[in-house]
């Protein structure tokens, strides 16, 4: 049986299910990868254009309001005295330079501050992460032992925007693929338990592993709903109530799935 065809088959057909049990040993690994890869679909369809059309209208007016200054053994230099901001097209602050430091209520409004010691990364809320500058020197110097400094320029800002726009479409869709896998193994797991105790009820001697494999294609069109739901802008509710859906499934599937393997002499 084609595993696509589980994505729809697991919403009526037990037969589907008791084929998992019966022969489904790696291939419940390959079902799980096969569902998370449909999931990131999604994801990739949110995020690259996105991404991309950033890139495409901010990259070059980024790189020009770019002040020159370089990163070394010595720390941060920059030529000028006072703090530059660079804007977006849209006037909003997005990075400061600053041979000083930027307070709080400027780090706000900033993705990231290039001050005096560190470089400044806005986590949201309030929070801010502090990479100083002798770690990033000691990255870079590892990487590329013949260079005495990191020079950022308008040049290079420009280069670095066009290498992240190529080299978005080759790790974008990884993280999303990974993120995926996380997402569906969330949804999955959440369910585990009270599959196995319905299994417990229903059939003989169930295993874990076997109630895994049930909660897994149950929860399909849940983690792909959900994945969809990107697109539209549906809010974690909506996943709460899709998680749902998936033992709702569970529920009306394992006596039919019992059944049907007492009537074809198998079971786990």
């Amino acid at each position: 049986m084609n595993m696509i065809s589980f994505f729809w088959r697991c919403l009526y057909d037990p037969s589907a299910y008791c084929l998992a049990l019966r022969e489904w040993k790696f291939k419940a690994l390959a079902y799980f990868l096969l569902v998370s890869l449909a999931a990131s679909i999604f994801s990739d369809i949110c995020t690259i254009p996105v991404f991309a059309e950033f890139i495409n209208r901010e990259g070059a007016h980024i790189s020009r309001q770019i002040p020159e200054c370089e990163i070394g053994a010595g720390g941060f230099e920059i030529a000028q005295k006072h703090a530059v901001f660079v804007k977006l097209t849209s006037g909003k602050n997005f990075i400061a330079f600053t041979p000083d430091f930027v307070s709080p209520k400027e780090m706000e409004g900033l993705a990231m501050a290039f001050e005096r010691d560190w470089i400044s990364l806005n986590t949201g809320a309030g929070n801010e992460k502090r990479i100083p500058y002798s770690e990033i020197w000691a990255n870079y110097s590892a990487l590329y032992p013949d260079e005495t400094s990191l020079q950022i320029n308008p040049q290079n800002a420009e280069k670095f925007f066009e290498s992240l726009k190529s080299a978005a479409f080759y790790f974008l869709p990884l993280f999303n693929f990974a993120l995926a896998a996380v997402s569906s193994a969330i949804m999955v797991f959440s369910i585990l338990i009270p599959t196995h105790l319905l299994a417990l009820r229903v059939m003989k001697n169930p295993r874990i592993f076997s109630s895994l494999k049930i909660g897994m294609i149950a929860s399909t069109p849940a983690i792909l709903f959900s994945s969809a739901g990107q697109i539209f802008g549906m809010s974690s509710f909506a996943t709460l109530v899709f998680a749902l859906m998936s033992f709702a499934i569970v529920w009306k599937m394992m006596r039919r799935i019992a059944v049907l393997q007492i009537i074809e002499g198998g079971g786990e």
